[in-house]
């Protein structure tokens, strides 16, 4: 089990040790669906949660809940594993932030099979902010907020846009001297896509992946095109 739950393995298996080897490795399975719908969380969010299991997972809710065992489970590995729990309740500060990082390196933003309006805004310090609201269909009038998210280049090194279907809107502007990548996957409508942003020496940090028929695309020095007809 120890040779085969490192990285270049299986690391999702690992032994119930009285700390966590690899937080990453056991998220893997689920890092595509984590990354797709727990990304506006940001760090506060996940250090008060964990804090709030710290707080309430106490040492009597840890005993009782095991000490419930049948006696006989209870004499083999009971005391045992109250210790590893204890010590893991006491980590678990360490293992959020591991596992919050992992998630936040590539993160992947929805918009909806309706017309959406992405508003990408390059920041000072190479900060990225991604709003998406659902517009109107004809009159392309907003009718409200779905998500919005200051991304940090310290933590985030790829967003990922995805229009999915209906005629999206894709606004990138702001100046900045450091950023992150921002990819944008138009999907199945005739987007809109707009970038008038500028990255200081960063090569191409908007690529856009859409129809090459009825897409329209302004584009800046930032901008790299991969539009195709193929399904």
């Amino acid at each position: 089990m120890e040779f085969g739950s490192h990285k270049w393995g299986q690391p999702k298996f690992q032994g119930f040790k009285n700390r966590i080897r690899d937080v990453q490795g056991l998220a893997f399975n689920a890092r595509y669906f984590d990354r797709f719908f727990i990304t506006e969380a940001d760090w506060s969010v996940w250090q008060e949660q964990a804090e709030f299991i710290k707080e309430n997972l106490t040492d009597d809710v840890i005993e009782s809940a095991i000490k419930s065992w049948p006696t006989e489970i209870f004499e083999l590995n009971g005391e045992v594993i109250i210790s590893k729990l204890k010590q893991r309740r006491d980590d678990i500060l360490i293992y959020a932030s591991r596992l919050y990082k992992f998630l936040s390196k590539n993160v992947n933003v929805l918009g909806s099979e309706k017309a959406d309006r992405f508003v990408i805004e390059r920041m000072d310090g190479g900060q990225t902010r991604v709003t998406v609201y659902s517009v109107k269909k004809n009159n392309r009038e907003i009718k409200g907020k779905c998500y919005e998210k200051i991304f940090d280049p310290e933590i985030t090194q790829e967003i990922r846009l995805y229009g999915l279907g209906g005629k999206d809107q894709f606004e990138i502007t702001g100046n900045a001297d450091d950023g992150i990548k921002v990819r944008i996957i138009g999907g199945s409508g005739k987007d809109v896509i707009e970038d008038q942003s500028k990255v200081s020496g960063m090569g191409k940090m908007t690529i856009v992946y859409d129809n090459a028929t009825g897409t329209e695309i302004t584009r800046s020095r930032e901008t790299k095109v991969k539009t195709s007809d193929k399904d």
